[in-house]
């Protein structure tokens, strides 16, 4: 039965990590499925769904955050590469790439 399966949901710890799984498994958590999964009220869920949102870790349906169908989405996971460092490699492979140029030129030029 699930309510065995979630007792650990008393922790705040364990309670984040349980909503996180829930919101990757399915795509989507709203409060009323975390309400339903911690036995909890549907405005504590929405809290901690703001708290987890507020943290990075969940992203809202539309800005507006109330009525029926909004939910949370999982955020988007941080990319290796950050535009800046993406464009640090870009102009050092230029300027590589140009230093080999100048020293092919040198070199077939004697």
């Amino acid at each position: 039965m699930l309510e065995d399966r979630i007792t650990s949901f008393d922790t705040p710890e364990t309670r984040r990590s349980l909503i996180l799984d829930w919101a990757h498994s399915r795509e989507r958590v709203s409060s009323t499925e975390v309400a339903d999964l911690g036995r909890i009220t549907p405005s504590y869920a929405g809290r901690l769904l703001t708290d987890m949102e507020e943290e990075g870790l969940l992203v809202g349906s539309r800005e507006n955050k109330g009525g029926r169908g909004f939910h949370y989405v999982p955020a988007p996971t941080q990319p290796l590469l950050t535009p800046e460092m993406a464009q640090n490699i870009v102009e050092g492979a230029t300027f590589l790439f140009d230093r080999f140029k100048q020293w092919r030129n040198r070199r077939s030029s004697h």
